[in-house]
């Protein structure tokens, strides 16, 4: 058979989830990364990985995932009040 199966979206943000609230941050962001890699147009994987990387107080990756996020969806409410916490967080 010629063709690609990819796990869903949303089950691999799910267990990315669970691994954050379990305290395995870098197994969460592997996940996330693979989902970027599987859904690059998805607003959600920047969001994501960028919530994950506040999570470890990773600020300078988080902001970038979050500017990928508004590049894609730059009305997005949310992203924008996220980077705006990360400033507060950088203050």
């Amino acid at each position: 058979m010629d063709f690609e199966m990819k796990p869903a979206e949303s089950r691999v943000d799910w267990i990315a989830s669970y691994c954050l609230k379990m305290g395995k941050p870098q197994e969460a962001i592997q996940l996330l990364k693979l989902n970027q890699k599987n859904y690059s147009n998805s607003v959600n994987t920047y969001i994501s990985l960028g919530d994950a990387y506040v999570k470890i107080n990773d600020v300078k990756n988080a902001k970038k995932q979050y500017k990928r996020a508004l590049k894609l969806f730059p009305e997005s409410e949310l992203v924008l009040e996220k980077m705006e916490a990360l400033k507060k967080v950088n203050n």
